[in-house]
């Protein structure tokens, strides 16, 4: 067999691979998507963490805690941009109750370079 169709096959089980895995995050229930997500956040897995809160959001997406702990992984991730929406929309629902979500939210806007608006 020659490289390029091995790799070709690599790269197919890969996808495949993905494709199941995406399927079996539709079968779970929030409860359980949020508990997949706070154990890799145990972890420090935040990558992991980001993919089961945007499940969960998906299914509950007026869920704001759910929203607030996506931001956060996102900041840590180091993906402001998606950290600051998701801040942005906890401040505007729930800013009472999160309190951090305006610091982060204007730590985010710095980041992005939004110096003003923050």
């Amino acid at each position: 067999m020659s490289v390029t169709k091995n790799i070709t096959i690599v790269l197919l089980m890969i996808l495949l691979g993905k494709a199941e895995a995406q399927e079996n995050i539709d079968r779970l229930s929030v409860k359980q998507l949020n508990r997949l997500a706070l154990s890799a956040e145990r972890l420090k897995d935040w990558e992991t963490a980001s993919i089961y809160y945007n499940a969960s959001l998906n299914k509950k997406p007026s869920d704001v805690k759910i929203r607030y702990e996506l931001a956060n992984c996102y900041r840590l991730l180091g993906n402001y941009r998606g950290a600051q929406e998701n801040y942005k929309k906890v401040l505007e629902l729930k800013k009472e109750k999160y309190p951090l979500s305006a610091f982060y939210y204007a730590k985010m806007l710095v980041a992005n370079k939004n110096c003003k608006e923050a």
